[in-house]
């Protein structure tokens, strides 16, 4: 099941009373088989669906006038640094958090870096 659609199912108040009614042994089933199939389905995809598309970045990055952007949960995380109309652009992209990885951005005064706080 795609994750928009998933989505609108599971944020259906009447899907979420129902589900609820069930005991916690059925939703940690469910849940944990929810989380293997999305497993799954990532790793079944190639990179270029699980990332943003450049055209909306540049897009977004001119209609706002920025040159850093950071957003997370495309699961490819790192720095991409781009020119636009001749200024270097930075996209910070943060990563899953799971029992291998933890992904943050540490912002100071000098520079924004991502660090896994795991390995």
């Amino acid at each position: 099941m795609e994750y928009q659609t998933f989505r609108s199912i599971v944020r259906n108040p009447d899907w979420q009373k129902g589900f609820l009614n069930f005991p916690i042994s059925k939703r940690l089933k469910i849940a944990g088989e929810t989380k293997d199939a999305s497993k799954q389905s990532k790793q079944e995809k190639s990179m270029e669906i699980m990332d943003v598309n450049e055209e909306e970045v540049l897009r977004v990055f001119k209609q706002h006038g920025v040159n850093t952007m950071i957003h997370g949960h495309t699961h490819r995380p790192m720095i991409h640094e781009l020119k636009i109309d001749g200024s270097l652009c930075s996209r910070y992209v943060l990563g899953d958090w799971n029992k291998t990885s933890a992904m943050v951005l540490q912002w100071s005064k000098e520079s924004l870096e991502l660090i896994d706080l795991i390995n």
